[in-house]
């Protein structure tokens, strides 16, 4: 009898086991690839755009009322040094990756 609980209890074991389902493996998180970039209106955006066509990258949104740009950088350009490159260009007030940003 004794033999019998054990073989069930083990049994069970097994069965619980086999039926749990195992977590997929954490999948690295994506790299933001999203650029805002602000830029002088008297110098204007001829210049920014200009850089844009040059590193291949592409405008996804232009805020006009605030002189900007969100720009995506392509696959396979290191992300810092194109921060690097548009800081440079003539106009630029600022270049940062896009976040999410939480108000307290």
């Amino acid at each position: 009898m004794r033999y019998a609980a054990y073989l069930l209890l083990l049994a069970g074991l097994v069965f619980v086991s086999a039926c749990r389902a195992s977590a997929p493996p954490p999948q690295p998180a994506a790299e933001n690839r999203t650029l805002i970039i602000f830029y002088d209106p008297q110098t204007g955006k001829q210049p920014l755009l200009e850089a844009v066509r040059r590193q291949q990258a592409k405008v996804l949104y232009d805020y006009k009322n605030f002189n900007g740009m969100a720009l995506s950088v392509p696959p396979g350009q290191n992300i810092q040094k194109t921060i690097r490159l548009f800081e440079k260009v003539p106009g630029v007030l600022s270049v940062q990756q896009d976040k999410r940003m939480q108000l307290m």
